[in-house]
């Protein structure tokens, strides 16, 4: 197998900046949802407080990655 040409780490980038960009804005979407549907008290705060979690662990992990590596010197 051959490493990758410019043109396919350019697509891999944009795609993956794409796919990051709309799970955030989804995640933003459910997050305001969650916490309206929880504030009329039609669900609990428990599922607006782990929809949260989950968008920024989805969207932070290339970040809390990096830090890591820095943290430990890898």
């Amino acid at each position: 197998m051959t490493a990758p040409s410019s043109i396919e780490t350019d697509v891999l980038g944009v795609l993956t900046a794409t796919v990051t960009t709309w799970l955030l804005c989804g995640g933003i979407v459910l997050g305001v949802t969650l916490a309206g549907l929880a504030v009329a008290r039609k669900i609990s705060w428990a599922w607006s407080i782990g929809s949260a979690l989950g968008v920024v662990i989805v969207v932070g992990i290339p970040w809390v990655v990096s830090w890591v590596r820095i943290w430990l010197g890898l």
